[in-house]
């Protein structure tokens, strides 16, 4: 008796965790790394091209036609300098070949309770077939503050050069060119030419050019909809997508608008690019020739000419599906994506593997699984809510240092800021885990993270589906890992090594992107990098936080120093 009893006793020491050593975390760290780098490297534009073949974009000459505008300076509907841009766009189309029109309407701006004359440029390219047809468009004024080189003098030069590509070329569908006005002036132009123009009759799908920022990819942040066939084409003709259908759901929750807007409120389809990066210059004496980035201005316009030349010859009656589609970009190279319809049957399956997955949690932690479990929940919760607690401190403390542009408001977020905001952040979650692991053991904090990643996918998919992925599949990766732990041995270290792999992995390529993306929102929104670093913590960090002894710590000690010189770095450069 006494024997079984000590061989029981033995049986489940066997079976618990004796930690995890600096090798198994070192090398989780180095995955972590490596995707970070390849993140970054994926987020760059592609270096300009001075000479271009038919049917390519080169950023060097469009900026010929940047310069030539942005000469006049800031070019506000009604003003003498837009009517010198209006006079120089015409020349341009002119000389490719092309008839173009200008459409005067009086149109009422609500907020000034007065009529605003807008003079939209218009010239067509009939094709092979008498329609519908495709509408490329971009918007020649600027605001008041600034000469619009990106908004939308990149815009204007990028359609200049696809209107040239097509001058001589045969299409299957008639190509309207629309160079519109008063944009800046709530979207006037647009709404004259949907109201006004018989054209307007004609267009099937809209190709919209818009910059919020001078730098940073062109991406693909809304479409019309039912956008499954429009999804098709942009993965099959475009070789640098920058797409993600959470774009699209996320900037839906904005009040911002373009011309894409009215189009769209008509019954239009089709495609709204904008780069985003470096939104300090938007709206501002900033945007201008000097900072325009020309690797963005090649990314938007090779996007650009590749959907233009694809939908030109596209069956334009096919291109509004009846049903949207999930998508989303891997580094710049590859567009996934399948019908938004497959988001609930793939919810379900991921929660049927999360519930295995749980059942089978005594079987890494043997003594009070179901504690564990509840531990693990409420550990997400705290330490989500550290990661965002640290992430506000160190703003206020470090944004009275950072400038101000003043006619946007937007704060000018520095490098050394952003690593402060994102290293603050992870203090808090690692610190947390830390703190709770002894409580939850390391399944544990990943079966209670599951439970709040499994409740965010039921929730994107029946409010938010375009934003589903990015709870989907790490999910699925964690369910997954947590399952295969299951069937491993708990005392090994390599076990949970290899059960956080999948997770993790998942997880970075699918947030990382979004970290960057986020720092460089500004302004009342400088705390949103948080966010993906507490998701990533929630499953890599268990990892990190199993370490044997202080070595816990580690990730907490490093991400404070790293922070600490970070502000340090914010402080000495302001």
């Amino acid at each position: 008796m006494r024997y079984e009893l000590i061989g029981l006793r033995m049986h489940v020491e066997r079976r618990r965790s004796k930690g995890v050593g600096p090798v198994q975390a070192g090398l989780l760290l180095a995955a972590l790394l490596v995707i970070a780098a390849i993140t970054v490297w994926s987020m760059n534009p592609p270096e300009p091209r001075d000479a271009a073949g038919v049917g390519e974009f080169s950023a060097q000459r469009a900026l010929e036609d940047i310069a030539a505008i942005t000469a006049y300076g800031p070019h506000p509907t009604g003003s003498h300098a837009n009517e010198l841009v209006k006079d120089y766009l015409i020349q341009r189309l002119e000389s490719l070949g092309y008839k173009p029109e200008v459409h005067r309407e009086f149109v009422t701006k609500a907020s000034w309770n007065r009529d605003v004359l807008v003079k939209n440029i218009v010239a067509k390219l009939d094709g092979e077939q008498p329609g519908p047809a495709l509408m490329i468009t971009a918007h020649y004024d600027s605001v008041h503050s600034g000469p619009g080189a990106m908004d939308d003098g990149a815009g204007i030069a990028v359609l200049l050069q696809i209107a040239e590509a097509m001058a001589h070329r045969k299409v299957r569908n008639p190509v309207i060119f629309l160079l519109s006005d008063g944009e800046e002036l709530s979207l006037l132009g647009a709404t004259a030419f949907v109201t006004y123009s018989p054209l307007a009759e004609q267009v099937a799908v809209v190709l919209n050019l818009e910059s919020r920022g001078s730098s940073g990819l062109a991406l693909l942040f809304e479409t019309g909809q039912g956008n499954r066939e429009l999804v098709k084409l942009y993965a099959d003709v475009v070789d640098r997508p920058a797409a993600s259908s959470a774009y699209c759901s996320f900037y839906e929750q904005l009040p911002n608008s373009t011309d894409f807007t009215v189009y769209k409120k008509v019954g239009m389809t089709g495609y709204n690019l904008a780069n985003i990066g470096t939104p300090q210059h938007y709206h501002t004496f900033l945007d201008n020739l000097d900072n325009v980035d020309v690797r963005t201005l090649q990314h938007l316009g090779d996007t650009a000419m590749a959907l233009a030349l694809g939908l030109a010859d596209a069956d334009l009656e096919g291109m509004k599906a009846d049903e949207d589609s999930v998508f989303f970009d891997l580094f710049t190279r590859v567009l996934v994506h399948y019908p938004q319809g497959l988001a609930l049957p793939l919810a379900i399956v991921v929660l049927a593997i999360s519930l295995v997955a749980w059942s089978r949690l005594g079987a890494v932690q043997p003594d009070r699984p179901g504690l564990n479990l509840v531990v693990g929940c409420v550990a997400f919760v705290v330490s989500s809510a550290a990661a965002i607690g640290c992430a506000l401190g160190i703003i206020s403390l470090i944004r009275p240092s950072l400038p101000v542009v003043l006619e946007s408001g937007i704060v000018e977020q520095s490098i050394a800021a952003s690593v402060a905001i994102v290293s603050a952040a992870a203090v808090g979650v690692t610190a947390v885990l830390a703190l709770i692991r002894r409580w939850a053991g390391i399944a544990g904090l990943w079966g209670g993270a599951l439970i709040w990643w499994n409740a965010a996918v039921v929730a994107c998919t029946i409010y938010l589906p375009g934003m589903s992925h990015l709870f989907l599949f790490p999910a699925a990766a964690c369910a997954l890992g947590l399952l295969l732990l299951t069937f491993l041995d708990p005392a090994s270290s390599w076990s949970y090594l290899i059960a956080a792999i999948p997770g993790t992995v998942v997880t970075s390529v699918l947030w990382m992107p979004y970290v960057g993306m986020f720092s460089q929102m500004g302004g009342t929104l400088m705390f949103l990098p948080a966010v993906p670093v507490a998701l990533l913590a929630s499953i890599a960090g268990p990892l990190f936080v199993e370490q044997r002894g202080l070595a816990k710590w580690a990730p907490t000690v490093i991400s404070l120093v790293v922070a600490l010189v970070a502000t340090g770095i914010t402080f000495w450069t302001a």
